[in-house]
């Protein structure tokens, strides 16, 4: 498999691989281990076939229960699906037309805070817990082989998602903030995100002043501590950094 930063999928448009980042030590996060992506509805059978290439065999489902049933997916056999939404709230997704447009977003701004910053940093604070759960269930999958996760449009929850392995992983600031922000130049690509309205497109922005300020309410809070009380393991920890680490 050749080491694609983004993979070129039919259906996806947004399918990247975590590694080329530089991390602690002078290693390197390598490819072919962690994925990240929208969410992988409507594959193609070369898009299947393209998994089966990178070698992916979990596949993490980040989405409320409201998502998963909107847009549910099979995967193959070879593949094992973990469905465990990061957030505590659950994303509007009725058809836009069944309800008056005020009142979803309304539901979007509750799931997202008042900005995306806001609701990045309520996926640490307010549930600690599921990322740690996360972290310790792509530590225990990665010993079956690569490990693909995803939300909706493969930027807020999996971005949050990355920056947290990205930190314990001792990857730059200004590298994870380049690896967020390309999010939305790919999803611009995607036919689907042309049907949002108006209303919502700011939720689809992946601006990099966002991941900034993320990034540093994490160093001024310690948000790796705060996993820490919350359960993360030193072994979950060493185990990431072993397997994705060269």
């Amino acid at each position: 498999m050749k080491e694609y930063k983004r993979i070129p999928m039919e259906a996806l448009k947004n399918c990247r691989d975590l590694g080329g980042y530089a991390g602690d030590g002078g290693r390197m996060v390598c490819y072919h281990m962690l994925y990240r992506s929208e969410a992988p509805v409507n594959l193609t059978e070369n898009d299947w076939k393209m998994m089966q290439e990178m070698g992916v065999r979990t596949m993490i489902d980040l989405r409320s229960e409201s998502e998963q049933k909107m847009t549910a997916y099979e995967v193959p056999e070879r593949v094992e699906r973990i469905a465990y939404p990061l957030q505590q709230y659950e994303i509007p997704v009725a058809p836009f037309e069944s309800e008056d447009k005020e009142s979803l977003k309304e539901k979007a701004m509750l799931s997202f805070g008042k900005s995306l910053f806001d609701g990045y940093t309520k996926m640490i604070e307010d549930a600690p817990d599921r990322m740690v759960f996360l972290l310790d269930t792509i530590a225990k999958a990665l010993d079956k082989g690569a490990v693909l996760y995803h939300c909706t449009a493969g930027k807020d929850r999996t971005g949050v998602l990355s920056a947290v392995i990205y930190l314990l992983c001792g990857v730059a600031d200004e590298d994870i903030i380049a690896d967020y922000q390309v999010s939305a130049t790919y999803q611009a690509k995607n036919p689907m995100f042309d049907l949002i309205p108006d209303e919502f497109k700011m939720f689809l922005q992946s601006a990099p002043e966002t991941m900034e300020a993320f990034l540093k309410e994490a160093h001024e809070k310690d948000y790796i501590a705060l996993l820490k009380e919350n359960g993360l393991s030193d072994q979950t920890i060493e185990t990431i950094r072993k397997k994705i680490l060269q």
